[in-house]
């Protein structure tokens, strides 16, 4: 088993059930920087699950300057169990879900932003689907919103699911038939913490370590129910610096190319790597363009490709087109991450 070694300051409120004893089944692990405005909404959401065997552990970044560590201490007691992690290391999204994870007691984790709205069957569904196949973590479907979206599901309507193994969920990302998003996913905590599956602390965290969970899984189930309303908020993260942002994606799809050598999803990689460079500034994306590092992605696997042409020699029209279908289509208000399973 990997050992976890992170030094950390530790605040608990607790009703009733000490840490460490491994009653909860479910760990949902809550970083948080600057979410004050939405901690109150988070627990309420947390209390409407319909499946409450689970232990909350807030990780709050003290750097937060809107009052978010005397906000979760206020609210956090109205859980049947509830952890705060007052974090004082500057360390990033990624960092405060490993900081979450070694706290953690249960079986199953689940990593939750604040700022979002999940389905009150949530856990329930996640965690049966976890049970009933049995897998290594389980994807389910999500509705982009705007900041006061919710979950809306159509009456009546069916939905699927899919196991996959190894190599067929390594095809089935390549092809992003399900996200990269940590938070629409329970994982089984033996699965991470045995394979070390720690996040890193960048701003697109969640890309390396998704793929780097599908390389070492054994098996994965996608569900096409929607169950979490990903909510494009003022300030969340993708709307702040964004050539760091884009930097950032292109890094990860760098490490991807370190973890997955089929030719395939190399070529597939050097795509999101000029998609992800379409999320940057016009001035950042033209400079990263016209880099030797791209030319040469370009070169070695995008020759012949329209996509990879088009970004090379009409590059203006390119980050317009990207710019707008990301707006347009991609997380538009109302679109779904993952199309129904076949």
């Amino acid at each position: 088993m990997i050992l976890f070694k992170m030094a950390m300051r530790t605040d608990s409120i607790d009703s009733g059930t000490d840490a460490g004893t491994g009653q909860f089944d479910v760990s949902v692990v809550i970083p948080i920087r600057n979410g004050a405005r939405y901690i109150e909404g988070c627990i309420s959401f947390l209390k409407a699950q319909t499946y409450q065997d689970f232990e909350a552990i807030f990780v709050v970044d003290t750097r937060s300057d809107d009052g978010s560590l005397e906000k979760v201490r206020e609210f956090a007691e109205q859980l049947p169990r509830s952890t705060v992690i007052p974090q004082d290391q500057g360390k990033r999204l990624g960092g405060n879900r490993n900081i979450g994870l070694e706290a953690s007691s249960g079986e199953y984790i689940w990593f939750l932003d604040v700022d979002d709205a999940p389905s009150p069957y949530f856990i329930e569904e996640m965690r049966r689907l976890m049970i009933e196949n049995p897998v290594d973590f389980v994807c389910c479907n999500f509705l982009n919103t705007n900041e006061t979206g919710t979950i809306r599901e159509k009456p009546g309507r069916t939905y699927r699911t899919k196991v996959l193994e190894r190599d067929q969920a390594l095809i089935a990302r390549n092809d992003e038939v399900f996200p990269v998003s940590s938070w629409c996913k329970m994982f089984s905590r033996s699965f991470l913490v045995d394979n070390g599956l720690l996040f890193e602390e960048s701003f697109a965290e969640d890309v390396v370590h998704t793929y780097r969970c599908v390389d070492a899984c054994t098996r994965i189930c996608l569900y096409d129910r929607p169950l979490y309303a990903y909510r494009q908020t003022r300030g969340s993260i993708c709307r702040g610096d964004l050539d760091a942002r884009g930097l950032s994606e292109i890094k990860s799809y760098d490490e991807v190319d370190d973890i997955c050598t089929d030719p395939v999803i190399l070529r597939k990689n050097a795509i999101m790597k000029i998609r992800s460079s379409g999320h940057m500034s016009y001035r950042g994306f033209m400079e990263f363009t016209k880099s030797e590092r791209n030319r040469a992605s370009y070169e070695k696997y995008l020759k012949g490709s329209f996509e990879g042409w088009w970004n090379i020699h009409i590059s203006s029209l390119y980050w317009l087109a990207i710019r707008t279908y990301v707006a347009l289509v991609y997380k538009r208000n109302g679109s779904y991450a993952m199309k129904k399973l076949k």
